[in-house]
């Protein structure tokens, strides 16, 4: 993440960057192809330290189609997605 990056994330949340709590949402969307955000995706949240350059995530199953979200899950659960993947 570059530094204009963060100081915008940082500018947008009022809150220091080091201390946003940022999750890899990991979206099942084998039948339906697209996330919706309509409160009925199949989702995991995995805690992440950002200043790492590669993660581990548990529960994929071969033969399934997932997109992850990286984002910033505040206290209350709502999340902002910052960045999407393909789906793969």
């Amino acid at each position: 993440m570059t530094k204009e990056f963060e100081q915008e994330v940082e500018k947008k949340f009022a809150i220091p960057f080091a201390e946003l709590p940022f999750v890899l949402r990991l979206f099942d969307v084998t039948d339906r192809k697209e996330i919706r955000n309509d409160g009925t995706d199949l989702y995991t949240d995995f805690d992440i330290n950002h200043r790492s350059s590669e993660w581990i995530l548990y529960g994929v199953t071969q033969g399934l189609e997932y997109c992850v979200d990286l984002g910033i899950r505040m206290v209350d659960g709502r999340f902002y997605s910052l960045s999407r993947s393909q789906m793969i």
